[in-house]
Formats: C-alpha cells, sequence, structure tokens
C-alpha cells in the first residue's frame, strides 16, 4: 500500500507507509519524548499509532479500529466498584506470587483447542519443561485460572493485571497533540488517537507498577513472555530491576511495527523498552530480524512445524478480522464460479464464538464449509492444494508446506516480504481461477523453512545462560 506524502518540504512523493513512519519518528525525534516521570513513551505507543494509521489509510480497513476499546457507560459509583475489585484481585495475585516466589514467570494466551482443552501453542510446551519452577499469568483461559487455588496457595495460573478505568491520565491530551501534529506533517489524513494513547499509557503505567511492587518483594530468575504488545510495563520494571526477560515470537510478519525499527534505533537506545533475548521460530528470521534486542536465538515450535504434504485439488481461505467482509465476498463469487471444487472458509480464533452465525451466511453454497480449530494445519493441507488469505501465520506453513498460495490483492504487503516472493496475488475471483488452472505447470519456487522443530535442550541453555548472567 502507498499513500501520498506531503513531506515538510513540500516535496510531494511516493513511499510506503512504514516509510514515511519511520522518517517520521527520526526526523521528529519521537523516542527521545519523556512523560513528566522522565519515561520515554514513544516506544510504548508507537505500533498502535502506526495501527491507527495504516487503518486510516488502508481502504480495506476503513471504519476499523485498531484498538476498540469498550464504552464506558457505567456510573461513578460501579466504576469505582469494580476498581476497587480490580485492585483486589490484583493484590491477591501479588500475594500469590510472593508467597511462591517462581523462578520463571510465563504470560501465556491458550486460545487453540488440543485435546479437549484451551492451549497456547507459542509458551505451553515451554513451561511444561520448568513447571515445577514456574507460575502463568494466562489472558484468554478463564478456565485454567482457579480463584479458590489462588486463596489456598495452590498451584493454578494467575489472571493478568487488572487496569482500573476510573481515572483519567493528565498527561495524554498533551501527548496527543504532540503525537497528531507530527502525524499531519507527514501524511495527508487526520486520526482521532487519544484513546488509543490514553489506553496504552494506562496500561504501561499500571503494570509497571505491579511489577515494581512484585519485584521489590522478590526477584525472578527470567520472566518468559508471549508479547502482545502491552507487556512494556514489565519490560521497564523488570530492567529496573535486572531481571533478565525472554519474548517469543508469535507472529511471523517479519516487517510488522511490533518488532520492527529503523536503522537508527537498531543499537542501544534510552526510548527503547525491548526484553533481552527474542526467541525466534527458525533461522531465517535472525538474520532479517529488525527487533533491537541483546540476543537473538531461534529454538524452533513443533507445534507449529510443518512437513510438506500432498492434497487435494480444493481452495482454503484463510480469514482475519480486517478483511471478513471482503472474503466472504469474495467467497462468494467463487463458490458460484467453481462447484466441483470444495472451498475451506477458516476463521480467525477471534471469529470461534462466531461460528454458527459465519455458517449460517454460507448456508445455502453446499460447497463451502466453515471451521474453526476442528482441522489441525496438516488435516487442512490433506484437503486443500490452494490457500487464500491476506496475512496469517498459516500461509506460511502452507508455503512450507507445499502448497500454492495466493495472496488477495488489496492490503499491505510491505511487512510480508517472504509472502511477496512465494505467494501469488490475484485481484479478482477470475484471476485466482487462471492462477489455480496453470498452478501445475508452474515451477516451483522453495521457500525457506519458515518454522523449525522445537529444540528444547537449547531453549534450557539459554534459562541457565540469563539466570546465571543475573
Amino acid at each position: 500500500m502507498y499513500a501520498s506524502i506531503s513531506l515538510p518540504l513540500g516535496e510531494r512523493i511516493m513511499k510506503s507507509v512504514a516509510d514515511i513512519f519511520y522518517q517520521m519518528e527520526e526526523e521528529q525525534d519521537l523516542f527521545t519524548l519523556q512523560l513528566a516521570d522522565g519515561t520515554y513513551y514513544w516506544d510504548i505507543i508507537r505500533r498502535d499509532v502506526y495501527s491507527s494509521l495504516n487503518t486510516s489509510l488502508n481502504p480495506l480497513q476503513k471504519g476499523l479500529s485498531a484498538y476498540s476499546q469498550p464504552k464506558n457507560n457505567r456510573s461513578v459509583i460501579e466504576t469505582i466498584i469494580r476498581d476497587l475489585v480490580k485492585t483486589g484481585i490484583n493484590e491477591i495475585s501479588l500475594r500469590y506470587l510472593n508467597s511462591h516466589k517462581p523462578n520463571y514467570i510465563f504470560t501465556t494466551f491458550q486460545r487453540p483447542v488440543k485435546g479437549g482443552r484451551n492451549v497456547d501453542y507459542i509458551s505451553d510446551h515451554l513451561y511444561d519443561l520448568v513447571s515445577e519452577e514456574s507460575i502463568c499469568i494466562e489472558h484468554i483461559n478463564q478456565s485454567s485460572i482457579c480463584y479458590r487455588d489462588i486463596f489456598l496457595g495452590r498451584k493454578t495460573r494467575l489472571p493478568p493485571v487488572y487496569i482500573r478505568v476510573g481515572n483519567k491520565d493528565t498527561e495524554v491530551a498533551d501527548i496527543d497533540k504532540v503525537i497528531t501534529n507530527a502525524v499531519s506533517k507527514y501524511f495527508d489524513v487526520s486520526i482521532n488517537i487519544y484513546d488509543v494513547i490514553h489506553n496504552l499509557i494506562r496500561v504501561f503505567k499500571e503494570k509497571r507498577n505491579f511489577y515494581r511492587r512484585l519485584f521489590s518483594k522478590f526477584l525472578p530468575k527470567v520472566i518468559i513472555c508471549y508479547n502482545d504488545a502491552t507487556y512494556k510495563g514489565l519490560y521497564f520494571a523488570a530492567r529496573e530491576a535486572q531481571i533478565p526477560t525472554i519474548e517469543l515470537q508469535h507472529g511471523i510478519s517479519p516487517g510488522s511495527m511490533m518488532w520492527t525499527y529503523s536503522q537508527k534505533y537498531r543499537k542501544p537506545h534510552p526510548g527503547l523498552i525491548l526484553p533481552d533475548v527474542y526467541l525466534t521460530l527458525a533461522d531465517c528470521w535472525n538474520s532479517d530480524n529488525e527487533y533491537p534486542t541483546t540476543r537473538t536465538y531461534s529454538i524452533g515450535n513443533d507445534n507449529l512445524y510443518q512437513i510438506p504434504v500432498a492434497g487435494e485439488n480444493n481452495i482454503l481461505i484463510i480469514s482475519n478480522l480486517a478483511t471478513h467482509k471482503e472474503l466472504v465476498a469474495f467467497a462468494f463469487e467463487l463458490a458460484d464460479l467453481i462447484k466441483e471444487k470444495k472451498i475451506y472458509y477458516k476463521i480467525h480464533p477471534e471469529q470461534y464464538d462466531y461460528k454458527a452465525e459465519v455458517a449460517d451466511v454460507f448456508s445455502e453454497y453446499s460447497n463451502v464449509e466453515v471451521i474453526s480449530d476442528e482441522m489441525n494445519n496438516t488435516e487442512l493441507f490433506n484437503s486443500c492444494n490452494h490457500v487464500v488469505g491476506v496475512r496469517s501465520t498459516i500461509l506460511y506453513t502452507a508455503l512450507q508446506a507445499g502448497k500454492n498460495v495466493y495472496l488477495y490483492n488489496g492490503s499491505n504487503y510491505d511487512i510480508d516480504k517472504y509472502l511477496v516472493d512465494y505467494a501469488e496475488s490475484f485481484k479478482h475471483a477470475m484471476e485466482l481461477i487462471k492462477l489455480i488452472d496453470n498452478a501445475a505447470d508452474k515451477t516451483p519456487n522453495i521457500p525457506p523453512v519458515f518454522i523449525q522443530q522445537f529444540d528444547p535442550k537449547k531453549f534450557m541453555q539459554i534459562l541457565e545462560n540469563m539466570s546465571s548472567c543475573k
């Protein structure tokens, strides 16, 4: 995706949004901006500011918000009561952690179902190696959190830090003005990012305060995060306490703003709030890594590792939240044109609760089947040789499985160079059908290994080395 940009010198050129974004943060010295207490704040908010900007400039995502915060329609009294409850739960979690004093703290997101229970494909197998010395903070799967066991001090997962919403942060208005002015100098778009900034600053301060208090009582050996971009407060507090931190690669787009910094900031800088070590899914991500952590290692992941699979000549469409409506419309068009092939429409994990509604949309199409997690990747690839999507880890595993991958041409692929190099792109159903018909005659372009097999000994050695360096 490209945008017409008004540069400070008045020169109008065409550049990628990311390139102009990097130029903006460098020329405006955004990494030097500080809160009243001296904390550098740009690294706390930059990813979601970029996402808001990208959403405003991307025609496919008009009307979607990068951060959708529920409106607080509660009364003042109700808000106060809820905040008091949140404070109480946080205090109980602090007491639990102080009592158990785990050597390792994991943050986990158990969403997929495996063997009848929710799992975290990124973190759980690591936790299992050191479970006796560890405690998990679980963000998704409420059933794994037993509050009775927390009260009784028995082993269970803990809830994440609860964020209170009753108090407004007085610094946000000034931050919003500075960032909005910077954006207006470089992009021909108006964005409302006050709520985005307010939420991120509040989350940062609440988590920083929680972990500062925790680390004043005891020091774990290492903290291992499945990062969702809200753990800057934890990283900040851990750095103050000299506790090593690890972040696990969970998204595959190498150019995502979450892990990508311009050349100027790929070395130690006071404005960066980062983990110490980044663990990737394969060696190929290490050489292209633009995440300025101190060290980067590949450890692989057996849950995501994919072998080549010879499958049937059907079509798999990978949905996501941003382009779901467009992909549904495309699936309708494709189903009308290709009746001899079955189309599997795989919904995103965040859509699993709405699977029945999506299935109902396709109820009149016998050749379309909506799926969530009832089929694993190998089973999907056994059924389909052609995989369609916009941006998803499954597209990379599909390439590794030897599938023909096709990108719906309407999104920004600046951050997905491997997809661009090894996949075809199309604009409409007839163009895709032509690509599918010609696929058998195409000379295979073999991609690198995107996900290696898991190396548990290497992970344990990294933990040991980090623990001994404290």
